[in-house]
């Protein structure tokens, strides 16, 4: 509803400036005019709102769409929208869902009329859509993967801090790319931050959510579920200690709290993109900012301190689109640009003033109210 309500008010919103001319008698115009039509492929694990937050603006700013939502939500995440416009009023033509595969959709990328594409997916498959989009000159938005990390100083408030530690990583059974994919915890509070976050992983019922009241559902199939059992199983084969949860249903997978890892585990270094907190030591606010650093994904982070300005010296220093002081992680509020760094996006952002930005190009319009005679 607020993706709606703020795309809504974007065609009235200011789109141009006016520049002076050291011509006299010219003025000088510069303005956003939309792309044409615009390609937006949308995932699995927020389907209606993750191509909400695409196709709103794209349509706000005088742009056709044409939707490939993944195939796992092709109907709510496809089909539904097409019924709620439809029933809106938008004009035929305007926006169409084609759903489909990757063939589909390398199809819709590769197409020369459609002139932007916005991808929301995997760290792999936006890489081909920015190389082929690379080589046609094509404007791309790419929202990508992430491996993101809490960190927790030692005079943080260990409460606050497990409770956020808890929503990030066990959220939506950890789908989400701004999940907390790494927990780093100072080492003198690191015991009592585990037992913390341990118990709350602990409380949390695991189940069918269409048959009773449960935190944590199935993860969307098995063939993920059996990935996160994996990861999990390879990093324990390594030395890490599961302190509580660690094991698979079918596609349901416990909350999990892992100790002891270490930088070269899967666990750390991948990301999982299921019900997973693993927690890692450090000693130094440096050590903390080198871990952080130490993935190639830049999409979000948290720091927890009961100094913000020790915890805004760390942040200064962290490759990161979004940084959140004594928060979670999962944060998304639509009239702010959301966006990552490095194998989470090319600097594409979504979100407010962003959008104006994103989903239309500039045009420099000059007029002479007399013409001028040049030398020849």
């Amino acid at each position: 509803y607020e993706q709606a309500q703020m795309a809504a008010a974007m065609p009235m919103q200011p789109n141009g400036e006016i520049f002076p001319s050291s011509i006299p008698g010219k003025r000088n115009y510069w303005k956003r005019v939309p792309l044409g039509t615009v390609g937006v492929i949308a995932p699995w694990n927020f389907p209606i709102l993750l191509s909400m937050r695409s196709v709103f603006p794209a349509l706000a700013m005088g742009n056709c769409v044409i939707l490939k939502p993944d195939p796992k939500s092709s109907i709510c995440g496809g089909a539904l929208m097409a019924q709620i416009l439809e029933d809106a009023g938008l004009p035929e033509g305007v926006f169409h869902v084609l759903p489909g595969g990757p063939d589909v959709g390398q199809a819709l990328v590769e197409h020369p009329l459609v002139k932007m594409i916005s991808f929301t997916g995997s760290t792999a498959v936006g890489k081909k859509i920015g190389e082929i989009c690379g080589r046609m000159l094509k404007k791309a938005a790419l929202e990508l993967g992430g491996n993101n990390a809490q960190v927790v100083l030692e005079d943080a408030d260990l409460d606050i801090a497990s409770s956020c530690g808890s929503w990030g990583s066990f959220l939506h059974q950890g789908q989400i790319c701004m999940q907390t994919g790494r927990h780093l915890v100072q080492s003198s509070v690191a015991d009592a931050y585990i037992a913390r976050l341990a118990a709350r992983a602990g409380n949390l019922a695991c189940g069918n959510p269409a048959q009773e009241q449960v935190h944590i559902g199935p993860l969307i199939n098995e063939v993920q579920a059996k990935r996160v059992e994996g990861i999990v199983n390879r990093s324990v084969e390594m030395g890490a200690r599961i302190v509580v949860g660690g094991r698979r249903n079918g596609n349901y997978y416990e909350p999990t709290v892992i100790a002891d890892v270490t930088s070269d585990m899967p666990v750390f270094s991948e990301e999982v993109f299921g019900p997973v907190a693993p927690v890692m030591t450090f000693d130094s606010d440096s050590e903390a900012r080198d871990l952080v650093n130490e993935s190639p994904y830049g999409l979000a982070a948290a720091i927890h301190s009961g100094s913000t300005e020790r915890a805004l010296k760390i942040a200064n220093q962290i490759q990161v689109g979004m940084i959140h002081i004594n928060d979670q992680t999962v944060n998304n509020e639509f009239q702010v640009p959301f966006g990552g760094m490095g194998s989470s996006g090319n600097s594409g952002r979504f979100g407010g003033p962003a959008n104006i930005e994103e989903f239309t190009t500039s045009q420099w319009v000059s007029v002479m109210e007399e013409g001028m005679q040049y030398p020849f």
